[in-house]
């Protein structure tokens, strides 16, 4: 079965197993088969490496005797975990000890991983639920592991300095009231499909500054200069999309005071 996700990723799922007390199904996920870089990068440095061997079989004063050729092939595979997916063969220079080159193909085995390339098992024990329904569960699961990471790391849940259980207590209620607002934040952001992590987002903001000087006008009196630093392409697109416009807070500072006469 196919469907899309919250976040509009696409998702193949198909049950491996139905028995008792076990329900296995694989997920294929588009977004994890096209951002999957990591196994191409691990493709393309062994074979630069057979690349730079095999040329320099070419080249005077370059590595040729057979054996050694060999023994700096199985240095290679030894380095590279991913050697299996290739047939790899050197060729001797007959009449010599010689290599006469270094020849390699995809096997089986290479077609195999990259079709797994993007997909993973889920395993559960309720065996009630449907199979788009296990992957919604862990996506869920996956969302509050990153929630409590964002508490003890971006939002410093911990480590707790305080000593009074009363502070502590204070300490803990404005993190997750902060995470609230954090949580406001990216969900809105998620929605126009920008899914950077607080972190990100906070160091994209830092220079969204707002500075106010105060000069004397008379004893009584003084003028107060407001000024925002100009926003940037990124500020003013999630500044857009949190419905904040500049000088907002101006305006709400004018009206206060009038409410307060």
């Amino acid at each position: 079965a196919s469907f899309v996700t919250a976040t509009g990723n696409e998702h193949e799922v198909w049950e491996l197993e139905r028995k008792a007390k076990r329900l296995q199904v694989q997920v294929v996920s588009t977004a994890r088969k096209v951002g999957d870089r990591i196994l191409k990068r691990r493709r393309d440095k062994l074979e630069q490496e057979l690349s730079g061997l095999a040329m320099g079989l070419q080249k005077p004063g370059r590595l040729k005797n057979y054996d050694k050729v060999v023994e700096k092939v199985g240095r290679i595979k030894e380095k590279h975990l991913l050697h299996y997916q290739y047939d790899i063969e050197v060729i001797a220079d007959e009449g010599t000890s010689n290599a006469k080159s270094l020849h390699w193909s995809y096997n089986k085995h290479y077609e195999e991983a990259s079709k797994a390339s993007g997909s993973y098992v889920l395993t559960t024990s309720h065996l009630d639920w449907q199979a788009e329904e296990l992957v919604g569960k862990y996506h869920q699961l996956g969302d509050i592991e990153r929630t409590f990471r964002s508490l003890k790391s971006e939002l410093g849940l911990r480590p707790i300095y305080h000593q009074r259980d009363d502070r502590i207590e204070a300490h803990l209620f404005l993190s997750v009231l902060a995470y609230y607002g954090v949580h406001m934040v990216r969900t809105k952001l998620k929605d126009a499909q920008i899914d950077d992590s607080w972190d990100t987002i906070r160091s994209e903001l830092a220079t969204w500054l707002r500075q106010t000087s105060e000069l004397p006008k008379t004893k009584e009196q003084s003028i107060m200069i407001e000024k925002e630093t100009r926003w940037t392409d990124y500020q003013k697109e999630v500044a857009g999309l949190l419905k904040v416009k500049k000088g907002q807070y101006r305006q709400w500072r004018k009206n206060k005071m009038k409410t307060k006469v």
